[in-house]
């Protein structure tokens, strides 16, 4: 019997695009288990200034949740150093990674009814990162655009999970 390789499935994208609601629902989907990137962010600090130590923590708690074989689902925003450092780390653990960016217009993200309130600097925070391309990493192994409320739609990207 082949040896089971590791995979940590990553979704990334700007705030409020669905990576946690997307997230637990694949992780339950896969049998595996949810990790929120938002966990490990240093309070107090801004985001740009820990992302290093939160990808480092990511790739820590992927290799401790697959232990078992099971998958690991991620979910947080990724700049392209945050990609390349955590695909790196993981191949070096032998895992696994497949990378899916989530996409949605500002105006559905912050939508009443997408059931989620966002205080007006998410809202800007969100808004800038939507303009400096967190929802279009061309990097992706697949994208899915989570304007829809039940159907969504996916492209895949190069290649498969590395």
């Amino acid at each position: 019997m082949p040896e089971q390789v590791p995979l940590a499935v990553v979704l990334h994208g700007s705030i409020g695009v669905g990576k946690t609601t997307l997230g637990k629902a694949l992780a339950r989907h896969l049998g595996g288990s949810y990790i929120d990137g938002d966990q490990f962010q240093q309070v107090g600090r801004p985001w740009f200034a820990s992302s290093r130590k939160v990808a480092g923590e990511l790739v820590k708690a992927a290799v401790n949740a697959t232990h078992t074989g099971a998958p690991a689902v991620l979910g947080y925003p990724l700049r392209c150093t945050d990609h390349i450092y955590l695909k790196h780390r993981l191949a070096i653990t032998r895992a696994r990674s497949f990378f899916i960016n989530l996409q949605a217009p500002l105006e559905i993200i912050v939508a009443p009814d997408r059931g989620r309130s966002f205080t007006e600097w998410e809202r800007q925070r969100t808004a800038e990162m939507i303009e400096q391309g967190y929802n279009s990493r061309p990097w992706s192994n697949a994208w899915i655009d989570t304007s829809g409320s039940q159907d969504t739609s996916m492209r895949r990207g190069r290649g498969s999970a590395d």
